[in-house]
């Protein structure tokens, strides 16, 4: 009669824990990562969405926070919205509670970021950028001509806009 010995069995299972103590540590780090790329190019595709719907439909297009999806108002944690004046685009989810997203605009006063249908931003200059845990996670840096680059922190942890000025959590 084939079967397996005790002794096989035994291997079998301390080899399996050790695999597991191996691999674990890494995998924990997995997922907080994969959800950071997953909200940093959703976002990037948000922005890139409303500067090339703002110069096919030749009007102004804004990305705003919005807490409904349908108007624009509240915080940029809680999901934000393509739109015209009249006419909801795409409304977008922010896919994690873990951090805070930030959005500053060349002109300070504004809480949008808004293409011309030239593909400008009206706005000037903007950054979003990602805090988790207090740390910086990353950065999209949108420059005079509307054109968005996600950036990272460079070794001492800071990331810099178009500006010149360093973001902060």
């Amino acid at each position: 009669m084939a079967g397996f010995s005790l002794f096989e069995c035994l291997m079998v299972s301390v080899i399996i824990a050790v695999l597991a103590v191996v691999t674990l540590p890494s995998l924990s780090s997995f997922w907080p990562r994969s959800t950071q790329y997953v909200q940093s190019h959703q976002l990037l595709n948000a922005i890139q969405l409303a500067r090339h719907e703002a110069m096919m439909r030749q009007l102004p297009i804004t990305l705003c926070p919005s807490q409904n999806k349908t108007s624009c108002f509240g915080q940029w944690n809680n999901g934000y919205i393509v739109t015209t004046n009249t006419t909801l685009i795409q409304p977008f989810d922010f896919p994690s509670k873990q951090g805070e997203l930030h959005f500053r605009s060349f002109q300070r006063n504004f809480n949008f970021l808004r293409f011309s249908a030239r593909g400008e931003p009206m706005t000037g200059n903007a950054s979003f950028w990602y805090c988790s845990h207090q740390t910086m996670a990353w950065a999209i840096v949108v420059n005079r001509a509307g054109r968005a680059r996600l950036v990272y922190p460079d070794a001492s942890g800071h990331i810099v806009d178009e500006t010149a000025s360093q973001l902060v959590c």
